[in-house]
């Protein structure tokens, strides 16, 4: 699916929900992918996302020209699957900053206590997620993104989109609500950003191990 909007979203909810005021045509200035399919099995292991992305978004141009910004909305459907099955046990090539950051938001949000599953049973929710709980979400999720992606069990959705040539470009909080958005990536959701200009060389970045990411992930892992 295709959102035309005025700036990045940052809430699924809000592109989902059929009474969302959609504003004038003139005010759409960014195109939100949220859902990108590849569902034919001739076509597994194919990547077509390049592709499809850079069609799709000249035909928008075409008939919108008012339209400068190409992102996703995306989960992260690996994220507390890693938290549960040994994130503190994981071993990055990273900075010592960025390991130090790691260490203390494992240590913050106590994993290897108790399974996420269990925290959501027990009443886990944004709404009431301690700000120091809410930033070390964020870092270990910028942190799994940036330096797990290339692993055979990274997370399937930043492969596809980073290895299309997009920027890992902002990590949002509450973003998916959904009983499945809080299982999968504590309702975390990401912007992959395309610039039609750069996608080929960030995917060649890509296959070459590199992970192009904007300010404000890259100082959320420190």
């Amino acid at each position: 699916e295709v959102a035309l909007v005025p700036s990045i979203s940052t809430d699924v909810g809000v592109l989902i929900n059929k009474k969302t005021d959609v504003g004038a045509p003139k005010t759409f200035k960014t195109a939100i992918f949220y859902s990108i399919s590849n569902c034919q099995p001739g076509l597994k292991g194919v990547s077509l996302g390049n592709f499809l992305i850079k069609r799709v978004a000249q035909k928008l141009i075409d008939d919108i020209p008012t339209l400068k910004t190409f992102s996703t909305l995306s989960p992260i459907p690996g994220f507390t699957q890693w938290m549960d099955q040994g994130a503190q046990l994981t071993t990055f090539d990273a900075t010592p900053a960025q390991l130090k950051r790691f260490d203390a938001a494992i240590s913050t949000l106590r994993l290897g206590e108790r399974k996420w599953s269990e925290r959501l049973k027990d009443g886990w929710h944004p709404s009431n997620c301690p700000a120091e709980h809410q930033e070390a979400l964020k870092r270990l999720c910028a942190l799994y993104l940036m330096h797990y992606t290339h692993e055979r069990r990274g997370d399937s959705v930043a492969k596809f989109h980073l290895a299309n040539g997009a920027t890992l470009y902002q990590i949002n909080w509450a973003a998916d609500l959904s009983k499945k958005g809080l299982q999968q990536s504590a309702g975390l959701m990401v912007n992959y950003l395309y610039e039609l200009d750069k996608v080929e060389t960030q995917h060649e970045a890509f296959s070459k191990g590199q992970v192009i990411t904007a300010r404000g992930v890259s100082s959320l892992a420190g």
